[in-house]
This record gives C-alpha cells, sequence and structure tokens, in this order.
C-alpha cells in the first residue's frame, strides 16, 4: 500500500516538472533592486544622490538701495538770494537790461525826477535810477544850474553807492538833494554819472533838466 502511494507521488511530481519546464513558457523577469546610495543625479533634474532635489534658495536683496529719479517739476527754480528782480526794476530805465547778470556796457539811467519839474529854493528834489558796471558799484549825482544850457554852479551833490546782486551787475539806487534857498531861480540839470578810476574820464552819464522856483 504505501509503495503505491509513493509511486504516485513521484509521478506527480514528475508530471509537475514537466510542465514548468516546457518550452516558450515565460522566463520569470528579474526584479531590479534600486540602490540611493551612490546614483547619479539625471541631467537637468537638479536631483542629488540619495535624496529630493532641493529647492532653490531665493535670492538675497541688494544691499544697494534702488536709486530714485526725480520726477520733473513744472515748478521754476527760484533764484539765489540777492538775485530777486526787485518790485519795480521791470518798469524802471533798464526795463532791457537783465537783472543778476553782468552788464555788456556800462550805463546809468534815471527814472526821477521826471524833466521839467518844479522845484522850490530850499527845497528838495528826489533823484532815483538804475546803474551797472560801475566801479565798486559807485554813482555821483549832484544838481547845476544852467546858464545858456551849459552846466554852470553846483547847487547840490552826493555820490552814493548802489546795492547790486555783484560787481558788474545794475542795481537800482535813489537819493534826496536839497536846492539852497540862495540858488539862482531859472533851469537847472539833474545828473547822475560814474567815472575810471584810471584815468577820471566820464564812463557813463544821464541827466535830465529840471527848473528852479
Amino acid at each position: 500500500m504505501f509503495t503505491m502511494i509513493r509511486g504516485a507521488l513521484l509521478l506527480f511530481v514528475a508530471l509537475t516538472v514537466a510542465c514548468t519546464d516546457t518550452p516558450g513558457a515565460p522566463a520569470p523577469t528579474p526584479t531590479a533592486t534600486t540602490t540611493t546610495a551612490g546614483t547619479p543625479s539625471a541631467p537637468g533634474t537638479g536631483m542629488g544622490t540619495g535624496g529630493a532635489a532641493p529647492s532653490p534658495s531665493p535670492a538675497s536683496p541688494s544691499s544697494t538701495p534702488p536709486t530714485v529719479l526725480p520726477s520733473p517739476s513744472s515748478t521754476p527754480i527760484a533764484p539765489a538770494p540777492g538775485h530777486e528782480v526787485p518790485p519795480g526794476y521791470a518798469q524802471s530805465c533798464a526795463s532791457d537790461v537783465p537783472w543778476g547778470g553782468q552788464v555788456s556796457k556800462a550805463f546809468v539811467c534815471l527814472d526821477a525826477p521826471d524833466a521839467g519839474v518844479r522845484v522850490a529854493r530850499g527845497g528838495t528834489v528826489q533823484v532815483r535810477g538804475v546803474a551797472g558796471g560801475s566801479f565798486e558799484s559807485n554813482v555821483v549825482v549832484e544838481v547845476r544850474a544852467l546858464v545858456n544850457r551849459e552846466p554852470a554852479a553846483r547847487l547840490a551833490m552826493s555820490p552814493l553807492t548802489y546795492a547790486a546782486p555783484d560787481l558788474g551787475m545794475p542795481g537800482m539806487w535813489e537819493i534826496t538833494l536839497t536846492i539852497p534857498a540862495t540858488a539862482t531861480v531859472g533851469p537847472a540839470r539833474v545828473s547822475a554819472h560814474f567815472d575810471s578810476p584810471k584815468d577820471g574820464s566820464t564812463v557813463a552819464q544821464a541827466a535830465v533838466d529840471i527848473v528852479i522856483d
């Protein structure tokens, strides 16, 4: 009995082996084992050895602040102190001479008195004008009696220094002169001038005729 059972088992094993070795049966595919240690990173993946791709580090902020350019302004730039156009200059006898710049030619002009104005003996006459290009900004103002329309006796005289932003620039001036009570009644001439410091010649002059009562 035991011999029959053993024979049956051997037959079963032989049939099983024969089925397994049948030609044409697909061979089992070997399973590849992936090892993380020493695996090179794939091109362009940013993968390092043995781990995931590192996160890109944020760019560090620049230590230099950005340059901010000023936006254009429609507001005119204020002139430098002392170069502001004084009141009345635009209406003066020198209105065609730019304020705050070197004059191209030395000059002096009169805004007052008006021609033909009458001044009483012992009274005063106000003289006002503009000058530019005078050495040390000096001007001499005087009143002289007229004889045959020519300046004669001096009735009043005074030097002055006009205020200008800088040497060689125009400046406004004003002075009041007193007519002597003993002055001769008749025509007179108010003049303003300045001379050359080198030879004393007259550099610039302006005059207006008045009447002494």
